[in-house]
């Protein structure tokens, strides 16, 4: 069976890691990783933009200005 090569096309413009959000605004990585986590469950006060992207294994995020 041949093997079927798949390609797609995400625009992350504007989106940046976890680890360049916290240095870009002065947080540690772990509080925004809990702000992430909180998102995700739709809890927390800090309104955070987050977009996952399983086919990289990562969850990118926005800044909230």
């Amino acid at each position: 069976m041949a093997d079927i090569k798949t390609d797609i096309s995400i625009d992350l413009k504007g989106w940046i890691t976890q680890v360049e959000y916290a240095k870009q605004h002065g947080y540690k990585l772990s509080t925004v990783s809990r702000w992430v986590k909180r998102a995700k469950d739709g809890e927390g006060r800090t309104k955070i933009q987050f977009l996952e992207v399983p086919q990289l294994g990562i969850t990118l995020v926005k800044s909230i200005n």
